[in-house]
């Protein structure tokens, strides 16, 4: 059989307990074990609050137990956290906004208000006087900017479908976006914008414009293309640069020295498909195309300008 562990002696203490007696209880679950336990009262503090119980001698050697919890009470009350609401629903909220500004990658650059960091009852306060209690059990806070502070002006209570269509990248932010970042006569690169319009397609809105080309073609093209910058002409652009690098060919003339693609490629340090960009894509001349440097977005500057 094991050996068994000495119980603490009578008259020492441990943390806080003061040992007045060592009894063996039968275990509450097998009658045939015993339990080897001590009658301790507390002495915290400088009279000590007096109150006696029984602990396992395992939890007191263990340090599981160091004190009836008094002591602990007084360090809490001394340390000025006294409003007894960390179980609260609005605490809850409050906490875990910080814990997401600080440990979450989506929140970088957000942040809370400065009164309200550290100081939980001004930010109930501010809830309860501008917000109101929470109106069901299914709303949270909600930022009425996603791209803004957590802030006076910028909460309200939403639920879970309002929250999700705020996100910043949900589809109905980006139609939104859409319907207001393109106004009429706004200039999109080759693209000018005549007119507002909606269509439908696949069941939804789609938020369109109609424009005029500068080659005086007009069309109707999607709002979130121009934004984003995928339609820049009416196709004339493209058009232009293919037709430039047809005529270009599989020779390229630079100041009077003519070489193929990838022989300027390699010549100038730089790869084929940078050529064919700047070539096909970006509407730059040879010259221009050659003989600006690796990194460099913009051109150099034509002959005679």
């Amino acid at each position: 059989m094991p050996k068994r562990l000495l119980s603490p002696p009578v008259g020492s203490r441990v943390g806080d307990w003061l040992v007045l007696a060592n009894h063996d209880r039968p275990h509450p679950k097998n009658p045939r074990w015993v339990v080897a336990t001590s009658r301790v009262r507390c002495t915290a503090g400088e009279n000590g609050c007096g109150s006696e119980r029984e602990v396992a001698d395992a939890t007191l050697r263990s340090g599981k137990s160091r004190g009836c919890g008094c002591e602990r009470g007084r360090r809490l009350a001394a340390s000025g956290i006294t409003h007894g609401k960390t179980l609260t629903r609005l605490y809850r909220l409050w906490a875990n906004i910080k814990y997401r500004l600080k440990d979450s990658r989506s929140y970088e650059g957000i942040l809370m208000h400065a009164a309200w960091t550290e100081d939980f009852e001004a930010f109930e306060k501010y809830i309860n006087e501008n917000l109101g209690p929470l109106p069901a059990p299914d709303y949270s806070l909600d930022r009425i900017d996603p791209h803004g502070n957590y802030e006076p002006g910028n909460l309200r209570w939403a639920d879970k479908k309002v929250q999700a269509q705020n996100r910043t990248n949900s589809v109905s932010r980006r139609f939104q976006q859409a319907r207001s970042g393109v106004d009429v006569g706004a200039r999109f690169f080759m693209l000018t914008v005549l007119e507002l319009t909606t269509g439908q397609k696949h069941g939804r809105n789609w938020y369109t414009a109609r424009v005029r080309c500068d080659c005086g073609a007009e069309k109707t093209v999607v709002r979130r293309q121009l934004l984003r910058g995928r339609t820049k002409s009416c196709g004339c652009f493209k058009a232009r640069n293919l037709a430039v690098a047809r005529k270009v060919g599989r020779q390229i003339v630079v100041r009077g020295v003519s070489d193929s693609l990838a022989g300027w490629a390699r010549t100038m340090g730089v790869t084929s498909s940078l050529l064919c960009k700047r070539l096909n894509k970006l509407g730059w001349t040879p010259e221009q195309a050659v003989l600006t440097p690796k990194g460099t977005t913009t051109p150099i500057p034509k002959d005679g300008e």
